[in-house]
């Protein structure tokens, strides 16, 4: 051993990470000393160079490591150790190249801690779901010290206006529930969290804040923090967690903060609500006392006084004591005992002016409202009043001077009407009738509304007898159908108000304004919109892209911009004139407006540069699908006068929030992206992003080969065998398509699969699938081998083409294999998109002797109503339900169900998954049928499994062992 590589063991003898150097037959050429106490506590055994194997869960990687034919693999995996407990590991193999041999190097990762964290939040979320209050907080923050192995953890709230003060609503120290208390907020980490959002100090918080004398006393050396946001958007306080010694697992703790922050602002918000309430019920009832009101409540069944305040008792000359008990007859109303107008009599009584009844006998003339309220749990009447003695004195003077009034209105040149809280007419000025062609008998008594609007905007119109008058004036504009014509007419309105202070009607003056706002349409279109194009200019991109940025932070979304610069535009305006070059420029515009939706934006910002704005963007597909039709619209001849004009374009791509987070910064980086894009060549694009760059290359790489991929052969299928669980016999065969990419590789099918569901290519590639695996049925069966049950996947597009039956019956004609071994997979999705005619069809092929499965049963949204009545023969659980059902109570009751319904409706269950022996025992202990999954044995080559099947004549018959799990 050379001096160097025995530095490379010390060095990886010192890495506190398991690792194992192989040769390539898993013969352990070394193992660091954490990996061999790992093997020790997992397999008991002490691993010896070049003598002891590697165990069978890593041989068993080392196979699906070969078969992958990549660079790297990692696989999860859940073992039993040598204590009989769970431990939950992730494998990782690299090949390792020396001089003398290639050998693989493996590091292993104990995953089992996390694990446990995962179960201890489960714990918490379940705990916090239900309390509410002083016993949320409280529980919040016990167990989020206990969760995350910290000495103290709280939640606060500001307690000042001038938001510089912090009163905590929970304190956990040392396991238990402390006092509350306050403390300034200057100099410490909780301010930092308040301004900027999430920290953490891992460590170091008495040299990073020397002046928090608190958290100096408490001999704090670690803090993690996050502000709690109310649901405006404004911060409300603090939650932390910190402790006496370096906190371990700080992001860790960051997200589980985050995950309940949420939670716990709702609740402080709620808490806040109620607190506000409450003091807004003392301020009411101050003011009830104190308001220039009378205000009586009176007992409706015997008309005896309940209540009254102050000024009700001295506007009739009596005490409140004198009035309380009596009978309400001798003080508000003039009516006999017994016929009391409101619950006798039936009158409305709001806003009606009645006489009071004083202590002297004389009466006071008031404006009266009564109402029903329930106190107590009991019906009770609300009687309010206002003097209005003072106001019956100037009445008659008012009356004088309206009449000198209504002369300056007739004779004025704009409109002047009067309208009710109702919106019905009540005056209007001859100007008026004259504009709209009525006279005034016509019109008084009408609503306005239908007067000045057309039929089509009165919904969408907000109306003057609807608008709430709390301020006494405003504006408004119509738009309206008069004699000369549609005109704009702007209304400066008036509300006149009672002497109780409500609204009772209002007035306005119209002005013709028409020519003003042809101004300023004009003048607006100018300024943001391009003169040549029509297009969007910049002004008005920038503040689309900012409200798109605001809208796509809110809802989790993304926005894209396309920066695109015209190919050849300086030859083509240089050549044939500008004219030419302006009417290329706006069938540009065009042809962009046509590649996206209504909703996104289309600008030119000068020259040939053209920017699309697309919001609202789900994920990184929907950009490469735009930017593909856009290369090819643009890329197609322009025919302008006498010319055939050709022009491409060159597009840079910038993605919200990943390449800017504000409007400046992703048209900067989308124009960088542009050049990029012109450097490589015309008719092209380039995103920002080197990483999305590489992505959406190899999407269309993948594309534009897979067209292509079926005439050269590059796909085969690999079968994974079903096990009967009763017997253990092989109960048949899943085809499962891959891709050997002559560049790239092996092609997972979830890179792949997708591209063909959008294209349309997922057709002809299922049409091959199912031709190929009956070929190989047949094969097998002309070896000598006995007819194995081949299970096929039929997509939903597939499954929507009108002939399907008839197209399955050729392939059967043409391969002659047996229907009756044949066994089609359909998704819930696609049975149930169209539930009457998927049972047309799956009656069919019914009839042709196939079986028919569902396939991942219990993600999708049946209905037990149709699934009664389609013909099918099997269900299949879903892998997501079967992954935990060993450890996670609801996927089991799931999976039982699942169970429990197929066999109800005489189907047979396939669980696929299947990954280790607990999940195969708990789905043969509840009665499942069949299972498929890497336990029993991984996708093999058809050779590999005509050898299995060779094998398995030999046996007994049964499968498990025969192909190595």
């Amino acid at each position: 051993m050379t001096q160097a590589s025995g530095s490379y063991i010390q060095v990886v003898e010192a890495l506190p990470t398991p690792i194992l150097l192989l040769r390539q037959n898993g013969i352990i050429l070394h193992a660091n000393a954490p990996a061999t106490t790992l093997l020790e506590t997992l397999e008991g055994i002490t691993p010896q160079a070049d003598f002891t194997l590697a165990p069978c869960w890593i041989m068993d990687e080392l196979e699906i490591y070969r078969f992958q034919g990549t660079d790297c693999h990692q696989a999860e995996k859940s073992l039993i150790n040598t204590t009989n407990s769970h431990s939950f590991i992730l494998i990782s193999i690299k090949p390792l190249k020396t001089s003398t041999d290639d050998l693989l190097l493996v590091t292993i990762n104990d995953l089992s801690k996390l694990h446990l964290i995962e179960d201890g939040l489960r714990q918490l979320v379940e705990g916090v779901s239900e309390a509410t209050g002083e016993r949320f907080f409280q529980f919040l923050v016990l167990h989020l010290a206990k969760a995350l192995d910290a000495d103290f953890a709280f939640i606060g709230e500001f307690v000042d206006t001038e938001r510089t003060t912090i009163q905590t609503v929970a304190v956990a120290a040392d396991g238990a529930i402390h006092a509350n208390f306050t403390f300034p907020l200057l100099d410490t980490p909780c301010e930092q969290v308040l301004a900027n959002g999430l920290k953490i100090y891992p460590q170091g918080v008495p040299e990073l804040f020397p002046l928090d004398h608190l958290a100096l006393e408490m001999g704090v050396e670690s803090y993690i923090g996050i502000p709690l946001i109310s649901s405006h958007k404004t911060t409300m306080g603090p939650m932390a967690v910190f402790s006496r010694r370096p906190i371990r697992e700080s992001h860790l703790a960051a997200s589980m903060l985050q995950i309940f922050a949420a939670r716990a602002a709702s609740e402080l918000e709620r808490l806040q609500a109620e607190r506000v309430l409450r003091e807004t019920e003392a301020r009411l009832k101050t003011i009830v006392d104190s308001v220039h009101t009378g205000i009586l409540v009176i007992d409706p069944q015997n008309h005896r006084i309940v209540d009254v305040n102050e000024i009700a008792a001295s506007s009739l000359g009596r005490t409140r004591e004198e009035m309380i008990g009596t009978s309400c007859h001798r003080f508000i109303c003039p009516n006999e005992e017994g016929q009391c107008p409101f619950t006798d009599l039936h009158q409305t009584l709001d806003n009606e002016e009645r006489d009071l009844i004083r202590a002297d006998g004389s009466r006071l003339s008031v404006i009266k409202t009564v109402s029903r309220v329930v106190l107590d749990g009991r019906e009770h009447l609300l009687e309010s009043f206002v003097d209005i003695s003072r106001r019956k004195q100037v009445e008659n003077k008012l009356k004088e001077s309206e009449e000198r009034y209504r002369m300056l209105v007739e004779n004025q040149a704009d409109l002047v009407i009067k309208i009710d809280m109702d919106g019905i007419l009540r005056f209007v000025s001859p100007s008026f009738c004259k504009l709209f062609g009525q006279t005034e008998e016509e019109l008084l008594g009408k609503p306005l509304m239908p007067v000045i609007l057309p039929a089509e905007q009165l919904s969408h119109s907000t109306g003057f007898e609807r608008m709430i008058c709390h301020d006494t004036s405003y504006y408004r504009e119509y738009l309206s159908q008069t004699v000369e014509g549609k005109r704009w007419i702007g209304w400066a309105l008036r509300c006149i108000m009672s002497p109780a202070g409500q609204p009772e009607a209002i007035v306005g003056m119209g002005r013709d304004i028409t020519d003003r706002k042809e101004a300023e349409t004009t003048i607006e279109k100018l300024a943001y919109h391009d003169p040549v194009t029509g297009l969007p200019n910049r002004t008005l991109l920038y503040d689309r892209l900012q409200l798109a940025i605001n809208r796509a932070e809110r809802d989790n979304q993304g926005v894209a911009i396309l920066f695109l610069d015209l190919d050849r535009f300086k030859a083509i305006n240089d050549s044939l004139g500008h004219a030419i070059g302006d009417a290329l420029l706006k069938q540009v515009g065009n042809r962009l407006l046509d590649c996206v939706r209504s909703s996104d934006t289309v600008a030119r910002l000068g020259g040939d540069e053209f920017v699309v704005l697309i919001s609202a963007l789900e994920n990184d597909h929907a950009v490469g699908s735009v930017i593909m039709k856009i290369l090819e619209q643009l890329a197609e001849p322009y025919r302008i006068e006498e010319h055939e004009v050709y022009s491409s374009s060159s597009i840079g791509i910038s993605i919200y929030p990943r390449d800017g987070r504000d409007a400046e910064e992703l048209l900067k980086n989308a124009d960088m992206a542009m050049y990029q894009a012109k450097e490589a060549g015309r008719n092209t694009c380039h995103f920002f992003s080197p990483e999305l760059n590489m992505r959406a290359t190899e999407r269309l790489l993948l594309e534009n080969t897979m067209r292509r991929a079926l005439e050269r052969e590059e796909f085969f299928l690999a079968y994974q065998p079903q096990m009967e669980l009763n017997s253990g016999h092989v109960a048949g065969i899943e085809a499962l398509i891959r891709w050997r990419h002559p560049d790239l590789g092996i092609v997972p099918p979830n890179n792949f699969i997708p591209i063909a569901e959008e294209t349309g290519l997922i057709v002809p590639l299922g049409e091959w699938v199912l031709a190929e695996a009956c070929r190989q049925g047949v094969r097998w069966q002309q070896e000598g081998h006995p007819p194995i049950r081949i299970a096929v996947n039929v997509s939903a597009r597939q499954f929507r083409q009108k002939n399907l039956g008839t197209r399955i019956e050729k392939i059967l004609e043409e391969t002659g294999f047996n229907p009756e071994f044949l066994e089609l997979e359909l998704t819930e999705s696609a049975v149930m998109e169209n539930p009457e005619e998927a049972i047309l069809t799956l009656r069919q092929l019914k009839k042709m002797g196939i079986t028919l499965s569902i396939d991942d049963f219990g993600t999708g949204y049946s209905s037990l109503s149709h699934l009664k009545h389609f013909p099918i023969d099997r269900l299949k659980i879903d892998r997501s339900f079967v992954k935990h059902v060993t450890r996670d109570h609801n996927d089991a009751t799931i999976a039982e169900a699942i169970i429990a319904l197929a066999h109800s409706m005489n189907l047979t269950v396939v669980a696929e998954g299947i990954e280790h022996s607990e999940q195969m025992e708990f789905m043969h202990q509840r009665s499942c049928d069949t299972m498929q999954g890497y336990y029993l044995s991984r996708p093999v080559t058809a050779d590999e499994f005509g050898s299995f099947l060779k094998r398995l004549g030999e046996s007994d018959g049964k499968a498990h062992g025969l192909l190595g799990g």
